[in-house]
């Protein structure tokens, strides 16, 4: 009985071994970055892996706390509050292009005018590092870095570049073709941006 005993502990352990290293080895799943505090509430950045590693999806979680409290309306001026980085895990390094998302709430909107002023999220994918994209200053300050634009075939052919350009941000291009600039409500659209003659960020908006 007791050698029995010992040889389905042993048994059991060369299973859990096997299990662990399965584990270990495996390359697909959903990987979650680290949680941001947001309004209340926390928010963190995902990927999604196939099998072979390859990446399915990436996004964004906002929990119901952080959702629940997002504030509506006031100034336009710049919050704080309102903008955070959410980094990506560990695991989408090598796998997409993407080095950080920056999650931003626009409670009132933003320019132009009867165009972007209604509450909504900006979604910043950035293709450049955190410190990278800190360090681009006000258009005045480098107007050269701004209109120093991307090779006309890594954008889509309907966009064009928008006057000036944000700091920490970048020049951004719209869609000429997008119904919120060709007299209906804008619900959501799809912006680029670029620094510096690079394509620096796509942004669901």
């Amino acid at each position: 009985m007791k050698k029995r005993a010992t040889k389905l502990l042993l048994l059991a352990a060369i299973i859990g071994f096997s299990a662990c290293n399965k584990n270990n080895d495996q390359k697909g799943g959903i990987f979650k970055g680290p949680q941001v505090a947001f309004h209340g509430g926390k928010a963190h950045a995902f990927i999604q892996l196939a099998k072979d590693a390859k990446p399915e999806k990436i996004g964004i979680s906002i929990n119901d706390q952080a959702w629940n409290h997002l504030p509506i309306g006031g100034d336009q001026g710049h919050d704080h509050a309102n903008s955070v980085t959410l980094p990506l895990p560990v695991q989408s390094v090598t796998v997409n292009p993407f080095n950080h998302i920056g999650l931003d709430w626009n409670p009132a909107g933003h320019e132009p005018e009867n165009v972007y002023t209604k509450p909504h999220f900006d979604f910043h994918f950035y293709m450049i590092s955190e410190a990278e994209r800190l360090a681009i200053p006000p258009y005045e300050t480098n107007t050269a870095g701004f209109d120093n634009l991307p090779n006309a075939a890594f954008l889509p052919a309907t966009y064009f570049a928008s006057p000036g350009g944000v700091p920490q941000m970048g020049k951004h291009w719209l869609d000429a073709t997008a119904p919120e600039l060709n007299g209906s409500t804008f619900t959501e659209t799809f912006i680029y941006g670029s620094y510096n003659g690079k394509v620096t960020f796509l942004e669901p908006m």
